[in-house]
């Protein structure tokens, strides 16, 4: 039960922690409901672009990808 709490509360920490470095969401003034699609439409970038990277394609394929907006 606890080892199986603590994978969960740790993927939440991660991806909170992810979406703090996108600075734009500090911004970010509109219903809730809009904010958890632009929320959702941000982490499936940043999976995209992860997966792209760890896709063993080398380091040049990941230099001009998706940035950050800030």
């Amino acid at each position: 039960m606890n080892r199986a709490h603590t994978k969960i509360r740790a993927r939440g920490e991660r991806a909170i922690a992810t979406l703090k470095t996108w600075k734009s969401l500090a911004k970010l003034r509109c219903c809730p409901r809009r904010a958890t699609m632009i929320v959702q439409a941000i982490v499936v970038l940043h999976d995209v672009e992860a997966n792209r990277c760890a896709g063993g394609e080398g380091s040049m394929a990941c230099s001009g990808g998706l940035r950050r907006a800030g």
